[in-house]
């Protein structure tokens, strides 16, 4: 009997200590508790019948299977709790999300583990997301509906009976919220979960950060969304989105992209594809390249098989068109591009396109995804533009183009309202313009009828302080590198090696870097150059 009574006792004293350790692990949670400039929400799929939404998705999966392989999606089975610190940010309202894995960051499309797409959605100024992807892929949570009664640590459970609710564990307290509940939060009241009539539920990224599950943060300069394990560590890692820099690919008609899967190295992307490539652009993982009948395809550099998928383009209606596209450039959830005519010319019109994603159900009910464009929409009047730059400035998206049916003249568009500028000169709008780029302060240009190199002050408007830096028979290319504050060109002269050269306000006198045969493709990153040089692609600085 002092036997029985003495493992009683045992158990007894165990579970208060247990009990006590639960609490002090609860006080210990980190995260920051700030009033966001905005609020977020999450949204989630019920995958008990099949809703309108996922029906729609089911009818188009038959008529709409991709041709080439996708990527999987990831399953339930392969989920696992989030490491203690996390990082996600979404830009613009954006259905892909930069995500941190392992010191790297990673441009993956918003996919809950039910295989649905993720599309943030706004109610009364409160951004909302399904409460699967939330849990899952951002907080690192456990689904255990039906499989158990009782919740263990980052596990959750959701009930659709009388009403819709969500329980989840933390730290061993477990917590339950139910559809059309109000939450009083930082002087304000919202809903804590809503369900839409389609059966997706949402939840407000407030309500995790009331519930100190993370760290909530607003950039307003970028209209970015930061969730992170902790402040410091969300800043740590949105230093590294935001320095993110246009490239000039595209002016170029280089392949040339950085390699973040391999210590931000720079590859020729034609061997990784094994295709001729036209132009490329990439957003860390996610690169866009065009081939060499201007068709555009992606690739996830991150994928070690190196699948190449066509890139589907769909305009404002949703029909699917058919476009050659001869430059372009991603920028966030964007594609930007110059699409020309039949005959191939190098001249056509800037458009804009949303970046999406597709689900596919492939082989054994795997779920496959692909990304699309949306929204595919001429942004110029005219059909006679022949190149174009995007300023280096994320606040003030701006586009400068050349348009070939107004004598060439330099304008520059602004994304946000529309507006269209000439640039000038003296008063005068810049005309007879061939190559061209933006910098910081400055512009350098290429004048086709005197046949000069310009470079000269830029505010944005207007030039000033011109300096013809070299009378010029040809050249090909000119682009801009911000580390050094300087920009780079290539001579072409027949029977005469090409040349690199290098031009700045400081030094208008141009300056010989590299001679070859023949150099083509242009390219600079973090203040290397970057070229074909005799049809290999080498570094060459």
């Amino acid at each position: 009997m002092k036997k029985v009574i003495s493992i009683i006792l045992s158990l007894l004293i165990s579970t208060i200590i247990a009990s006590f350790s639960v609490c002090a692990d609860e006080n210990n949670v980190s995260f920051t508790d700030e009033k966001s400039s905005e609020s977020i929400v999450e949204e989630t799929i019920i995958p008990t019948e099949p809703t309108e939404e996922n029906a729609t998705e089911e009818n188009a999966t038959e008529e709409n299977a991709p041709e080439v392989e996708v990527t999987p999606l990831p399953t339930a089975e392969s989920i696992v709790a989030q490491e203690e610190d996390f990082f996600w940010c979404m830009k613009n309202e954006s259905e892909f999300a930069y995500i941190e894995k392992n010191d790297k960051i990673e441009y993956l499309p918003m996919i809950a583990s039910n295989a649905v797409a993720v599309a943030p959605q706004i109610y009364d100024g409160i951004t909302y997301l399904p409460f699967r992807y939330v849990f899952e892929e951002i907080l690192g949570f456990s689904d255990a509906t039906g499989k158990k009664k009782t919740l263990d640590n980052k596990e959750y459970m959701w009930s659709n009976t009388s009403s819709f609710n969500i329980s989840f564990n933390v730290n061993g307290i477990t917590r339950t919220i139910t559809a059309g509940e109000i939450i009083d939060y930082n002087d304000s009241e919202f809903d804590a979960l809503k369900v839409s009539d389609s059966g997706v539920s949402y939840f407000p990224l407030r309500y995790f950060e009331k519930e100190k599950l993370c760290s909530l943060s607003w950039d307003n300069n970028t209209s970015s969304i930061i969730i992170s394990s902790t402040k410091e560590y969300g800043e740590k890692y949105f230093s590294k989105i935001n320095s993110r820099k246009f490239t000039n690919n595209y002016i170029t008609y280089s392949d040339a992209v950085l390699n973040d899967d391999n210590e931000n190295t720079v590859i020729s992307l034609s061997g990784k594809v094994n295709e001729k490539v036209h132009s490329a652009s990439n957003n860390y993982n996610l690169t866009f390249y065009s081939d060499a009948n201007q068709k555009v395809h992606y690739i996830d550099m991150s994928d070690n098989n190196n699948l190449s998928h066509n890139l589907d383009v769909y305009d404002i209606d949703g029909n699917k068109v058919d476009v050659k596209i001869d430059k372009m450039t991603v920028y966030q959830n964007m594609l930007y591009g110059l699409a020309i005519g039949e005959e191939n010319e190098v001249s056509g019109y800037l458009f804009s396109a949303n970046l999406s994603t597709e689900i596919f159900e492939g082989d054994n009910g795997v779920y496959t995804y692909k990304i699309k464009a949306d929204n595919f929409r001429k942004i110029t009047e005219s059909n006679g533009i022949m190149m174009f730059d995007i300023e280096k400035n994320i606040r003030s998206l701006n586009i400068y183009y050349v348009d070939s049916n107004a004598e060439y003249t330099l304008y520059k568009l602004n994304l946000q309202t529309g507006e269209v500028q000439t640039i000038d000169v003296d008063g005068s709008p810049l005309k007879n313009i061939d190559y061209f780029s933006i910098g910081k302060n400055s512009i350098a240009y290429n004048d086709w009828e005197k046949g000069t190199v310009k470079i000269a002050s830029f505010d944005g408007n207007n030039i000033s302080n011109v300096i013809d830096s070299e009378n010029v028979e040809k050249i090909r290319f000119i682009s801009y590198d911000d580390i050094n504050d300087c920009f780079y060109y290539v001579t072409i002269v027949p029977d005469i090696q090409n040349e690199i050269k290098k031009i700045s306000l400081s030094n208008t006198v141009p300056e010989t870097l590299y001679c070859a045969d023949k150099i083509r493709s242009l390219s600079v990153f973090e203040g290397s150059i970057y070229a074909k040089v005799n049809d290999e692609f080498q570094k060459c600085n």
